[in-house]
C-alpha cells in the first residue's frame, strides 16, 4: 500500500505518527513535520486576534491545477 498524504490532528501528532502509524507503515523521515500542503491545498499557521494560533487552508493552488488540467483535456 502507498499513501502520499496523512494528516494527524493531535496535541502530539509527531508521536502518533511515529509510535502508532509508524508501527505498521514505513514513514519517510523527511516527510514528518508540520504540513505545508494537504490534498492539493496549501496549509499554514496563522495568529487570530494576536492571541490564538490556528491552521489555515487555501484551495487556490488546487483550483488552479484543476483548471489547467481541464484546459489540457479540452485541447485533446
Amino acid at each position: 500500500m502507498y499513501c502520499d498524504d496523512v494528516l494527524v490532528i493531535s496535541d502530539n501528532g509527531e508521536a502518533t505518527l511515529r509510535n502508532e502509524i509508524g508501527k505498521y507503515f514505513e514513514l519517510k523521515e523527511e516527510s514528518i513535520g508540520p504540513p505545508s500542503i494537504y490534498l492539493g491545498g496549501k496549509m499554514g499557521k496563522v495568529i487570530l486576534n494576536d492571541v490564538v494560533e490556528a491552521w489555515s487552508f487555501s484551495s487556490s493552488q488546487y483550483v488552479q491545477t484543476a483548471v489547467k488540467n481541464v484546459e489540457v483535456l479540452g485541447e485533446i
